[in-house]
């Protein structure tokens, strides 16, 4: 026992925040890990893609076989991992968890969304969009759903790594390229798109609370100038 007046030592923050760390990744991990099962060599696989680099796995001729050399792969993994590993990985986590909320969020929403979006900007613009649809020679609708369907999965990307800040950047740079590049009254037009891009879209609207009009033609905008 210590003497009276000796302080106890206790663990340094740094300490605590990894111990913390260590089982609740080891937890996320062993939870819900991954799985798929190789046909050719005829192995179960279970794997935790978000601790990189590489991930953690385990193989087996039977699942169990398979989980418990995970098991073993993430206890060593987090074992050996400093606080600033720790932290890398909760945001990968994360960041894969929003993911694969979004993901499936979408494919809910999508088997009765309706794929018309009504926008509202200066018909300007819309003849600029319409110029480069000519130019590839397809019809000015195909091209929204096709500049959508690429550019969408693109800013749901960004949006996991840097939050509301990057809608920020989006609105302001979206407001300065129509205020110096289209002038003129707003028009009323609409689009139709694939229902899982509009899914999608309506999933960022609700998280971020902006319209899916806005994010539509942020994202038209960015990826079209």
């Amino acid at each position: 026992m210590p003497h009276v007046g000796e302080r106890r030592s206790s663990p340094a923050p740094s300490e605590d925040v990894g111990a913390r760390l260590r089982e609740a990744l080891g937890n996320h991990a062993l939870a819900q890990p991954s799985s798929d099962y190789h046909q050719a060599s005829r192995s179960h696989i279970f794997y935790v893609p978000w601790l990189e680099p590489f991930g953690a796995k385990g193989f087996g001729d039977f699942p169990d076989e398979a989980y418990s050399q995970l098991r073993e792969a993430v206890k060593l993994k987090l074992a050996g991992a400093t606080v600033e590993d720790l932290q890398f990985w909760e945001q990968c986590r994360t960041r894969t968890a929003l993911q694969n909320e979004r993901t499936a969020a979408a494919a809910a929403l999508e088997q009765g969304t309706s794929r018309q979006i009504g926008l509202s900007s200066p018909s300007s613009f819309q003849e600029y969009l319409r110029s480069r649809a000519d130019g590839l020679g397809i019809p000015l609708n195909r091209f929204c759903d096709r500049t959508l369907g690429e550019g969408v999965p693109r800013l749901e990307a960004d949006v996991a790594e840097q939050g509301q800040a990057r809608l920020d950047v989006l609105d302001e740079r979206v407001g300065r390229i129509m205020e110096s590049r289209f002038q003129g009254e707003p028009t009323k037009w609409c689009i139709l798109v694939s229902r899982g891009t509009k899914a999608r879209l309506q999933i960022l609207a609700r998280e971020f609370d902006r319209s899916v009009a806005r994010l539509t033609l942020g994202v038209l905008t960015e990826a079209a100038l």
